[in-house]
């Protein structure tokens, strides 16, 4: 029996890319992913600030622990570039917004190595050819569509993947500006609020990826992630939320006209943001029969595969509050009973607003499950582990200044 397909991962530390180089690993695929040996310099203004505390260095060390293949190269050199393809079978580009175009140079090099079997191009969004979207994320769309075409023009095989709204992006604060956590008096909601929106998590888009990698249906075709638990309009996630908080929020629907005004006026990243809000939840981009000569439906081709919920996904931004001090105060105990720990944990939860009771429910979490001296180094080990990624986990919700304490713990 053939092995897995050597993937190399393009932009694999970025918010998208670390997902599809762990889905990798994972799935056994021998992955790759191309580093320079020095990162870049200039400051790129980000949509959302990454969740995941870990530096560029940390992330590249924990991959190459994991059996993960470093390359040494640069999407400008394109030797090396060349190089780094010629090793493999599979190239994932997850490349952000402003180094779309630059994805030429990828499919240059791919040409002239000669033995690549698929190229999935850095969509990771809506289809682009499907989509009635506003500036400013018009163009970026319009650029996606055109490297497509010379995707097709070049006779690269390829798969696009369509995977609509990120989680991070649309939900950890119900599609708000300015917040970094779902609102629980007063919403937003772009037109009627009932057209259909696709949502999933980062990770498991890196799932699908590496399925789609290893599924031989999906060759020169776009495989579509919408989730049917996940596949809901925005009055279907608040009145979720509603009923996890126990009360009912204040809705205020705002007409099209009003969005569009409001994108024309604000800078970035907010007007982005909206625009790419309005694209779903006004213009409807996730709505779209799939043409099976063309398209997968993920959800039908991997039935296989157990994703993230939004129900559950909304469950850990109720639950953070306790899973963050829990894990702090744990934390702590196999640190050496570390002081500043237990007083970040009390301060934490005044940051994040939390109440008396997510206080007492994760001090009770913490003394329940753990006993220091019953331990022997190894559980020690991997709880000190578990802690980190319950921070990981409870960061994604938190505001910037509790984002940057929570970094300096894990």
């Amino acid at each position: 029996m053939a092995g897995k397909d050597r993937i190399l991962v393009l932009g694999p530390t970025g918010a998208i890319g670390r997902h599809i180089v762990w889905a990798s690993v994972k799935a056994g695929n021998p992955t790759y992913v191309l580093v320079r040996d020095t990162p870049p310099t200039v400051n790129k203004p980000r949509l959302v600030t990454a969740a995941n505390p870990e530096t560029r260095e940390e992330l590249l060390q924990n991959f190459q622990n994991s059996g993960v293949f470093l390359i040494q190269g640069d999407m400008n050199d394109h030797q090396s570039l060349v190089s780094a393809i010629k090793q493999v079978d599979v190239v994932i580009c997850s490349f952000g917004r402003l180094l779309i175009e630059d994805q030429v140079k990828i499919i240059a090099a791919i040409k002239e190595a000669g033995n690549i079997k698929r190229f999935f191009p850095s969509e990771f969004g809506l289809d682009v050819d499907r989509q009635d979207a506003v500036e400013p994320v018009r163009e970026v769309f319009e650029e996606k569509a055109k490297i497509r075409r010379i995707i097709e023009a070049e006779g690269v095989p390829y798969t696009y993947l369509c995977c609509h709204a990120f989680t991070g992006y649309f939900l950890r604060n119900l599609a708000q500006i300015d917040t970094t956590v779902p609102p629980r008096d007063k919403i937003f909601i772009q037109g009627d609020g009932n057209v259909k929106g696709a949502y999933v998590t980062e990770a498991d888009v890196g799932t699908y990826t590496v399925e789609a990698v290893n599924d031989p249906n999906t060759l020169n075709k776009a495989v579509h992630i919408r989730l049917p638990a996940n596949y809901l309009s925005l009055n279907e996630i608040v009145s979720l939320w509603e009923k996890k908080i126990g009360k009912s929020i204040e809705k205020i629907y705002v007409p099209e006209e009003k969005v569009l005004k409001d994108i024309q006026e604000l800078s970035f990243p907010n007007n982005y943001l909206l625009a790419l809000y309005h694209s779903q939840q006004i213009r409807g981009d996730a709505v779209y029969e799939i043409d099976p000569t063309k398209d997968v439906e993920a959800s039908q081709a991997y039935p296989h595969i157990k994703y993230t919920t939004v129900d559950e996904y909304l469950n850990q931004s109720i639950h953070f509050h306790s899973l963050l001090v829990s894990a702090v105060l744990r934390l702590s105990w196999f640190e050496h009973d570390n002081q500043n720990l237990h007083s970040a944990a009390y301060c934490m939860l005044d940051l994040v607003s939390g109440s008396q009771k997510d206080l007492e429910r994760g001090q009770s979490e913490f003394i329940k499950k753990h006993r220091k001296d019953t331990c022997d180094d190894t559980t020690v080990l991997r709880e000190v582990e578990l802690c980190r990624e319950e921070l990981r986990v409870s960061a994604q919700f938190c505001s910037a200044d509790l984002s940057a304490r929570l970094v300096c713990l894990v």
